[in-house]
C-alpha cells in the first residue's frame, strides 16, 4: 500500500497493530457511520472502534449523541528526534493519557469506572509522515456510552 503508515493501539498491556493510510478523508460505510483515517481523528470525536483489532486503516466516527465505544479526549506529540522503543512509546502514551484523564473526567484514573487506550505512531508514520501524534481515547469497559464523558466524575 503506497503511503501506508502504522499506528499501535495499546490498551492495558494488550497491544494490537493497526494499519493506517495517510489519507485524511472520510468515506461512507453504507450505514449511518462514516469512517475516518486514524490520522484524522480529533479531540471530541466519538468512535465505534471496539473490536478493531488487527489491521485497519479507518475508524468509524459517530455523533457523540449516538451510542459509541470510545471518545478521543486528548492528543499530544511523542517526544524525541529518533523513534522511541516500544516500551518508551508506551510509557509516553500512558503518562500523557493518564495525566489528562483526571482533567477530562473529573476524578483520578484509579477512582474512575472508565478506562483509556491510545493510538500511537509506529516507525513508518514517524519518519514518512512526521506523524508523532498520540491520541488518547476513553471508554466504558461495560459497553457503549451516549454523550461525552467529559466531566462524568466517575
Amino acid at each position: 500500500m503506497p503511503g501506508a503508515s502504522s499506528l499501535l493501539r495499546r490498551a492495558f498491556g494488550v497491544t494490537v497493530a493497526v494499519l493506517a493510510l495517510s489519507a485524511l478523508t472520510s468515506c461512507s460505510t453504507g450505514g449511518d457511520e462514516a469512517t475516518t483515517s486514524v490520522f484524522a481523528v480529533d479531540v471530541g470525536d466519538c468512535l465505534n472502534d471496539a473490536g478493531t483489532d488487527g489491521e485497519v486503516d479507518h475508524v468509524p466516527v459517530v455523533d457523540c449523541d449516538e451510542a459509541h465505544d470510545s471518545e478521543v479526549y486528548y492528543e499530544f506529540d511523542a517526544t524525541g528526534d529518533m523513534f522511541p522503543s516500544d516500551d518508551d512509546m508506551a510509557a509516553q502514551a500512558d503518562e500523557g493519557c493518564s495525566t489528562a484523564f483526571e482533567d477530562f473526567v473529573g476524578v483520578p484514573y484509579g477512582e474512575s469506572e472508565y478506562r483509556y487506550a491510545s493510538y500511537t505512531p509506529l516507525l513508518a508514520s514517524w519518519y514518512e509522515d512526521g506523524g508523532k501524534t498520540i491520541s488518547c481515547v476513553i471508554f466504558d469497559p461495560d459497553g457503549q456510552t451516549t454523550g461525552s464523558l467529559r466531566g462524568a466524575g466517575r
